[in-house]
C-alpha cells in the first residue's frame, strides 16, 4: 500500500509540475504576443501618421508643381517685405529714440494709504504720467529679432 500511495504521489507529482510549468510557459508567451501585437499596432499608427503628415505638407507646401513653386515664391516675398518693413522701423528707432509714441497715465490710481484702521492716512500720489517712446520700440524689436531668428535659423528636425 506504501509503495501504491508512493507511486501515485510521485507520478502526480511530476505530472502537475510538468502541468504547472506549461501553464506558465503559456501565460509568458501570450503575455509576449501581446506585447508584441501591441508594438506592430503602435507601429502601424506611426507609419499611418507619416503618411497624414507628408498628405498635409503636400497639400500646405505643393509638390513640385508651378502652382507649388509660385507658392513658395509668394511665401518668401511677404516674408521679405514684413522683414524690411521691421528691419525700416528698428533703424528709425534706432536713429531717433526718443520720439514720444503714446503718452497716457495709469489707469487705477490710489486713493492713498489708511493703517491702523484709518486712524492714519497719507495723500493720494500723484498720477503716474507714462510715456512709451521709440526707444520702447527698439528694446522690443530687439528681442523679436532675436526670436525670429532663433526660429528661423534653428535646425527644425524633420524637413
Amino acid at each position: 500500500m506504501i509503495s501504491l500511495i508512493t507511486t501515485l504521489m510521485t507520478s502526480l507529482g511530476s505530472a502537475g509540475f510538468g502541468s504547472l510549468l506549461k501553464m506558465l510557459s503559456g501565460c509568458l508567451d501570450s503575455r509576449a504576443a501581446a506585447r508584441s501585437d501591441a508594438q506592430k499596432r503602435e507601429l502601424l499608427l506611426v507609419l499611418e501618421q507619416r503618411k497624414l503628415d507628408q498628405a498635409f505638407a503636400e497639400a500646405l507646401f505643393g509638390g513640385n508643381s508651378e502652382t507649388a513653386r509660385q507658392g513658395r515664391i509668394t511665401r518668401r516675398l511677404v516674408a521679405l517685405i514684413g522683414s524690411a518693413t521691421f528691419a525700416f522701423l528698428m533703424v528709425w528707432a534706432a536713429l531717433y529714440p526718443d520720439v514720444p509714441l503714446t503718452t497716457f497715465t495709469l489707469p487705477a490710481q490710489p486713493a492713498g494709504n489708511s493703517y491702523l484702521w484709518g486712524l492714519v492716512r497719507t495723500a493720494a500720489d500723484t498720477p503716474v504720467t507714462v510715456e512709451i517712446s521709440t526707444g520702447h520700440l527698439l528694446l522690443v524689436g530687439l528681442s523679436h529679432i532675436g526670436l525670429i531668428f532663433g526660429f528661423y535659423f534653428t535646425p527644425g528636425g524633420r524637413k
